[in-house]
């Protein structure tokens, strides 16, 4: 079995991603914040989640944010753009890349508008975030906990 270009591209493309990331975070001292890397080259909504997360936290004011808001839009289409250009079956017709272009930034955009707090009280707003967070911490049931013992 030989791979193609295509396919050792788009494996090196959603393995450097994420590699280099983990390295300056664990640089900085951001060890921590290193199990995020991998969502850089993940599918919807992990990368989202993985760029709004740096963008809510990491900015001074609200000028600044909308301009890398607007960053993370396109350089997420741009992105997705070319993983899924790389990723598309050979036998069956690809868009044009303009086309695809266009519709994963117009996608990203509106993930990114998606993920935002919906207008609402902001009490409902605080008991949905400590149910989320409590269901996060429940335990979760050991791996072959349901398996007969051999």
């Amino acid at each position: 079995m030989t791979l193609d270009r295509r396919l050792v591209t788009l494996l090196v493309l959603t393995v450097v991603f994420p590699a280099v990331e983990a390295t300056v975070l664990v640089a900085m001292g951001f060890v921590a914040t290193e199990g995020i890397a991998p969502q850089v080259s993940a599918v919807w909504p992990y990368d989202t989640y993985h760029d709004l997360r740096w963008l809510f936290v990491y900015h001074q004011w609200w000028p600044e944010f909308v301009l890398w808001l607007v960053y993370v839009a396109l350089t997420r289409g741009a992105l997705t753009t070319v993983l899924v250009a790389l990723a598309w079956p050979v036998e069956v017709p690809r868009p044009p890349v303009r086309q695809l272009l266009k519709r994963n930034v117009a996608d990203a955009g509106q993930h990114v508008e998606d993920a935002r707090p919906a207008e609402q009280d902001p009490r409902q707003h605080q008991r949905a975030l400590v149910r989320a967070a409590v269901d996060h911490r429940a335990p979760r049931p050991r791996l072959g906990a349901s398996r007969p013992s051999r």
